[in-house]
């Protein structure tokens, strides 16, 4: 929205030369486990429990990948506030009356739990509709985890085409894929460093100290 009156003239050109853009740090956490086992895919969902994370898109295509007959592990991860979408209780009760899929932890865990877990996954999933960033995507890139993303939102940005989906059906053939062969989801190199504290601590430091 524009100012009715008074309205600077090239203030984009004057502010511009003093503003610098820098990521969210994120601080690089250590892998605390070996490489997953390849027996069996283990998918993990590590977000808020909010609808903005999109857990009905994300369970509907659990579903499918059900009625497909794919066999694998399952961790979702997140902190729950006072309204929990109904979606992951119903979920929930249905998966554990699978034989095809395994819940290895369900909520909010701690902080060493949570490294422990996606320590140990081979696939990271995002559905989110609303995301600024996404830091328990790429925490969980860094620590070996394959990341599928929508192809929109920040996820462009920070992963390569290869990590990203246009349609739930393209997520689904992914899964599908990789749940026939668990260990292709090594087959990527992402650089994730430029993200991290260390790589970011001399910025923020010219930019808050000097």
């Amino acid at each position: 929205m524009l100012q009715p009156d008074y309205r600077p003239k090239d203030l984009s050109k004057k502010i511009e030369p003093k503003c610098r853009v820098l990521y969210f740090p994120v601080q690089k956490p250590l892998k605390v486990s070996s490489q997953p086992a390849d027996q069996t895919l283990h998918i993990v969902w590590p977000h808020r429990w909010e609808h903005d994370k999109g857990p009905e898109a994300f369970f509907r295509i659990i579903n499918v990948l059900l009625e497909r007959q794919c066999k694998f592990d399952l961790s979702v991860l997140g902190e729950q506030y006072s309204e929990v979408p109904p979606i992951f209780e119903e979920s929930k009760t249905r998966l554990e009356a699978s034989e095809l899929c395994t819940i290895l932890n369900w909520g909010f865990v701690s902080r060493t739990k949570f490294i422990e877990t996606l320590s140990s996954a081979h696939v990271v999933v995002s559905t989110a509709i609303h995301e600024f960033f996404g830091v328990s995507m790429i925490e969980a890139a860094m620590l070996g985890c394959y990341p599928l993303c929508p192809n929109k939102l920040s996820y462009p940005e920070i992963f390569p085409k290869s990590c990203l989906y246009n349609t739930e059906n393209q997520l689904i053939k992914k899964l599908q894929g990789f749940c026939r062969n668990p260990a292709a989801t090594r087959n990527i190199s992402l650089d994730l460093d430029r993200y991290s504290w260390d790589h970011l601590k001399a910025g923020y430091t010219n930019i808050l100290l000097y």
